[in-house]
């Protein structure tokens, strides 16, 4: 189906993960350095990741993708709650529940950067 989705210019991006954060989905993930989408059916194609870049490397594009599939998120979403590893380091905030939650809509929501080890601990 034609439809509007993101499309990250691998280029431009530095992998800072700040889109990572901003995508309440988890349709993005730091592969290598660099954001990717890692699934269109995660991707609502509301670009909420688009200010949050600083490199504009994100932008919405209406193409042929996969049917954004809400019910496929929220399986997604668990997952990765459930698959959580604690970084070697034991810092307090590599564990997801030193964060605080907040009010998004409906959902509540963890307020963090998760890639925080990558850019700050380890140095990207």
């Amino acid at each position: 189906m034609k439809r509007n989705i993101i499309r990250i210019d691998e280029e431009k991006c530095n992998g800072c993960g700040l889109c990572v954060s901003a995508c309440a989905e988890g349709a993005i993930e730091v592969v290598d350095n660099k954001a990717r989408l890692i699934s269109e059916k995660y991707c609502d194609g509301l670009g909420a990741c688009l200010g949050e870049c600083p490199q504009g490397a994100i932008i919405i594009e209406e193409r042929e993708a996969e049917e954004f599939d809400d019910e496929a998120v929220d399986v997604h979403l668990k997952k990765q709650q459930t698959n959580h590893k604690p970084y070697p380091c034991s810092c307090p905030s590599a564990e997801p529940s030193h964060w605080k939650v907040e009010d998004v809509g409906t959902e509540p929501a963890p307020v963090r950067l998760p890639i925080h080890h990558q850019c700050f601990l380890i140095g990207l």
